[in-house]
């Protein structure tokens, strides 16, 4: 049964027994060692594959079982604690090796977003940029390869460095480098998967947004949990400027929930169970326009976002709570954070070493 593309439930008299995703031709599948087992084997019936093994969490033999797979050039091992722990760092090791980076450096590079000038439209026309930007299209896309699959620590200064490659592809390029001298000091990092049962069938929002850093547009950050396990990041400008620190964060609010709402309908299809949501936000004026109706609006596009989520929060039964900054897990997301702060992150990110 396909719930979503590429993403298919496996089911039996019995109820559920496994899930499987598809790729292009890649294929990751879950469940019982029995079951992965009988499925693998009835794929090579239709097509000629290639089997990476199954990574065995019962007490079922198999000659299949292995300590780890790849799948994405994403890595999977079991823990000590039953749980996963997601890495990139074969990909990690060919990337560094390839750019010959040696020098490592304990911190990303600090940039405030809005204070680099555009090139001129004469200077776009030459070969130099040209080459330039072609350049950083490629380092940038090498790194969102890991920003995006396991190393959300790198997921703002990448995206940073996404949005100022036109406009400045040299100055881009520069922080690229410095990105992966950071990548070397940590290339052993990896995501634990560990569910928390007290968390059991709730999907936990975390939005932040830095406001209009350097003049430019606002930064929001979301983070996604799962039953306490980080399943999904993103840093993006917003697309509209935010004339207070107040508005940015109901923008991101809003990304936060619109992605939120997607992620909490495929797992409640997955495992057909009711799936609570909760929406955390560090700043109260925020939390008072999500669940009061607003009485003095700036603007008609912060009106028409605020009554949005408003309406939605209480369509969908999704529970808003106020959290301090210091304990936002978005907060990474929305800024490069200094040496200090990045370490202390990590933990957040459910980052660590082996």
């Amino acid at each position: 049964m396909q719930e979503h593309q590429g993403l298919w439930k496996v089911k039996t008299a019995n109820g559920i027994v496994g899930y499987f995703i598809v790729y292009v031709d890649d294929a990751l599948a879950m469940g019982s060692t029995k079951w992965v087992e009988a499925t693998m084997k009835a794929f090579s019936t239709e097509w000629e594959c290639k089997f990476g093994g199954i990574i065995v969490r019962d007490e079922t033999e198999t000659e299949l079982a292995v300590k780890s797979l790849t799948f994405l050039s994403i890595t999977i091992e079991l823990t000590t604690e039953m749980g996963l722990r997601l890495h990139q760092i074969e990909y990690l090791k060919t990337k560094l090796s390839q750019r010959n980076i040696t020098k490592g450096r304990p911190n990303l590079p600090e940039v405030q977003e809005g204070t680099v000038c555009p090139v001129s439209p004469e200077y776009k026309k030459t070969t130099e940029y040209k080459h330039l930007l072609k350049q950083t299209q490629q380092e940038v896309g090498s790194l969102q390869w890991l920003a995006l699959k396991t190393r959300p620590d790198v997921a703002c200064i990448v995206a940073i460095c996404a949005s100022m490659q036109t406009r400045h592809p040299e100055r881009a390029l520069k922080l690229t480098e410095e990105v992966w001298k950071y990548l070397l000091t940590t290339w052993d990092f990896g995501m634990n998967i560990v569910p928390d049962a007290q968390q059991e069938y709730q999907v936990r929002v975390s939005a932040d947004a830095s406001w209009a850093p350097g003049g430019d547009r606002s930064r929001t950050g979301v983070v996604i949990r799962v039953m306490g396990v980080i399943v999904h990041w993103c840093s993006c400008r917003q697309s509209l400027s935010a004339t207070a620190a107040h508005e940015a964060e109901l923008n991101g609010a809003v990304t936060g929930v619109k992605l939120g709402i997607s992620l909490r309908n495929i797992v409640r299809e997955l495992l057909e169970h009711p799936v609570t949501m909760k929406l955390d936000q560090d700043n109260q004026g925020t939390v008072r326009t999500i669940i009061h109706e607003v009485t003095s609006w700036r603007t008609r596009h912060y009106a028409d976002r605020a009554s949005w989520i408003r309406d939605i929060t209480q369509l969908e039964n999704i529970c808003v709570e106020h959290m301090p900054g210091v304990d936002i897990i978005a907060d990474p997301l929305t800024k490069v954070l200094p040496k200090i702060k990045l370490t202390q992150s990590w933990g957040k990110l459910q980052l660590s070493k082996p």
